[in-house]
């Protein structure tokens, strides 16, 4: 992320929004949080003003644009900015020209309050202010992170404008801080980051999906790619064509998904089309909202059989009877994101720790536990593993004289300690449960005889 000190500049913006004061209508607000170091983030706000609702002194604009960034807890001012701005009028009535600039910050993790006003320089009296809350968490995983979605009204790619108040990773990015397209802004213009590709070691191509829903959850738009992991950070834009949208509210998600270790995530950004000449479809359609922050939302039915497959381990036997009876994507997209959702520990947080954890387990136990004909995730140690993590010790007997190879697996924090015993009892090699000391599992106190080698 290159980073910005005061950054302002002079954009002309061809939305034709009528307003005579600094209000909701003329002034706008917008931001993106970006990975900086472990601990903080770089944030970036974006602003635009109607000159329109400016006093025009000597054919020029001025404002005086104020930002203060607090701490929720002891308001203590982490951020400040105070600065003028300057424009030529045009002379034709009709142009509206936007005074569109950026704002960098770099901040810690925790919840801030923003504030954010503006003052016509030329009329005290017009004056514009407005408040938000804003929360910094750390932009990382045990795998690889998004940024926020930056909306733009234009991008230049390969630029060598360096100076640009806009540039930034070879990149001319021009905000555009109203979220609204439509007629005379008809090209959505997208800009995220993507960081730690690299995390974990894994090669695996991540798959990069594009999409666009309205207000009902249907679909208008949906793109997908695949990104090698061949730098640790990399940068994607991207352009919509939005002529064909009906007027409304739209939600532009971006999700970079890890098929083969069943991890993903999703970065969206609300955004407004005003196309008068487009009427309206009606779809009638319901929409869990927050499945849109899912992965399991973009999976074909192949990768969502087998994410259950995964997580049936945990699952109930009402579960998989409701499992078995879906004959849908939808509804096994759905019946997956509640699944993993009612087993969130804490829902506060953007990522859902359980899940992360049992996945990770799955990755480990196929790697461990891999044979020559089953899959290690499917085998027994491999589901001993996955449900009850790694044991506290392992006593192996790979060579005994009178016993085929048996491992002992306890676990000292588990029903005040538990045991777990594998044996080849087929003479393949492959090492099936054979008695355990756990509630609900084989339990056999005569288990030696199944490895005990006839004499």
């Amino acid at each position: 992320m290159k980073m910005k000190n005061i950054l302002i500049g002079l954009f002309l913006f061809t939305i034709n929004l009528v307003g005579q004061k600094l209000n909701e209508t003329t002034v706008y607000v917008d931001y993106s949080r970006f990975k900086y170091n472990s601990d903080s983030v770089y944030f970036e706000l974006y602003y635009g003003i109607s000159n329109k609702a400016l006093k025009v002194s000597d054919q020029i604009n001025e404002a005086e644009i104020k930002v203060i960034i607090s701490d929720s807890v002891d308001n203590k001012i982490v951020g400040f900015r105070n600065f003028r701005i300057v424009s030529e009028v045009p002379n034709t009535e009709e142009s509206e020209k936007y005074l569109t600039g950026i704002l960098g910050f770099k901040i810690g993790k925790g919840s801030y309050s923003v504030d954010f006003s503006v003052t016509d320089f030329f009329d005290s009296t017009n004056f514009y202010q407005v408040t938000f809350p804003l929360k910094i968490q750390s932009i990382s995983t045990r795998n690889f992170a998004l940024s926020d979605i930056q909306l733009c009204s234009n991008i230049i790619e390969n630029s060598d404008n360096t100076q640009s108040y806009f540039y930034k990773n070879t990149y001319e990015a021009y905000p555009n801080p109203s979220n609204l397209y439509g007629e005379q802004l008809p090209i959505l213009f997208y800009y995220i980051e993507l960081y730690d590709l690299q995390k974990g070691g894994s090669q695996n191509n991540l798959k990069f999906i594009t999409k666009i829903l309205d207000s009902r959850g249907e679909e208008k738009y949906s793109k997908e790619k695949f990104i090698q992991r061949k730098y640790n950070s990399i940068v994607e834009v991207g352009a919509v064509n939005i002529t064909k949208f009906s007027s409304g509210t739209y939600t532009l998600a971006i999700y970079l998904i890890d098929s083969l270790n069943n991890f993903g995530l999703v970065s969206s950004k609300k955004f407004f089309v005003f196309n008068p000449s487009i009427k309206e479809e009606i779809v009638l359609r319901r929409s869990d909202a927050d499945l849109l922050s899912s992965e399991f939302n973009v999976m074909n039915e192949e990768e969502l059989n087998l994410a259950f497959e995964q997580s049936k381990y945990i699952a109930s036997s009402d579960e998989i009877k409701r499992w078995n009876s879906l004959n849908n994507i939808e509804a096994k997209r759905v019946f997956l994101f509640n699944f993993w959702k009612q087993r969130d520990p804490n829902p506060n947080t953007p990522e859902n720790e359980r899940k992360l954890e049992y996945f990770e387990r799955v990755k480990k136990a196929d790697e461990m536990f891999r044979g020559t004909r089953e899959k290690g995730w499917r085998s027994d140690r491999g589901r001993v593993f996955i449900v009850y993590g790694e044991p506290s010790e392992i006593d192996r007997y790979p060579n005994e004289m009178d016993a085929y190879p048996y491992e002992i697996w306890s676990y000292n924090n588990i029903e005040g300690g538990v045991i777990f015993v594998f044996g080849d009892i087929t003479g393949t090699g492959q090492l099936f449960l054979i008695h355990s000391t756990h509630r609900g599992e084989m339990h056999d106190e005569n288990w030696f005889r199944r490895v005990q080698k006839s004499r």
